[in-house]
């Protein structure tokens, strides 16, 4: 057998025998990161600010304090929107810090009142901007919220991402303006 020919063989079994090298064998170790097969550590990406604001709003409210209350809940939510934060009903549940604040302020009617007043025109001037991204995600309890929203909802259903859409649509169904706005959302 030549040189060419030989060297051609060579590669031949090498290509052949290449994947069985690389199967694992019984002493192996496993693959999940560490030594032993414990699974690598996993953290949340909470918000202990949120936390603190969404459990001092309550105390804030009974002292009378709901402008305060509101404000520290948009700060939050300005800062720590995009995190994640136990769920109030289920420990075990993480939901999002958004979710969270906007179940609070809809769950307290004063707070929602005085939310809406301390925000409602700077949402507007955002959306005015066309910074309406902004406003569905920091400030969709307000009446521009609303409308960012719905804008969110029409932008997902025309880049056919139909399920973002139908989610953005679902969580319209939940602002407090929804009632005597659905006309608005009826043609998305």
């Amino acid at each position: 057998m030549n040189n060419g020919a030989r060297s051609a063989l060579i590669a031949a079994i090498g290509v052949l025998l290449g994947p069985a090298a690389t199967l694992p064998t019984a002493d192996a170790q496993p693959l999940l990161g560490q030594a032993g097969g414990q699974a690598p550590s996993v953290y949340a990406d909470d918000s202990a600010i949120a936390r603190s604001s969404i459990a001092g709003a309550p105390e804030l409210i009974a002292r009378g304090n709901v402008a305060e209350a509101a404000r520290s809940l948009q700060r939050a939510l300005d800062e720590h929107g995009e995190r994640v934060i136990e769920d109030a009903d289920d420990p075990e549940l993480w939901i999002g810090v958004r979710e969270r604040i906007e179940k609070l302020i809809l769950q307290t009617p004063e707070l929602l009142r005085v939310y809406v007043e301390l925000n409602a025109a700077e949402a507007a001037f955002f959306l005015e901007e066309g910074r309406w991204r902004r406003v569905a995600r920091t400030r969709f309890l307000t009446p521009a919220g609303f409308e960012a929203s719905l804008r969110e909802a029409q932008t997902l259903y025309e880049s056919a991402r139909f399920e973002g859409a139908r989610m953005a649509m679902e969580h319209l169904l939940t602002h407090p303006d929804a009632g005597h706005r659905a006309a608005d959302a009826a043609p998305l």
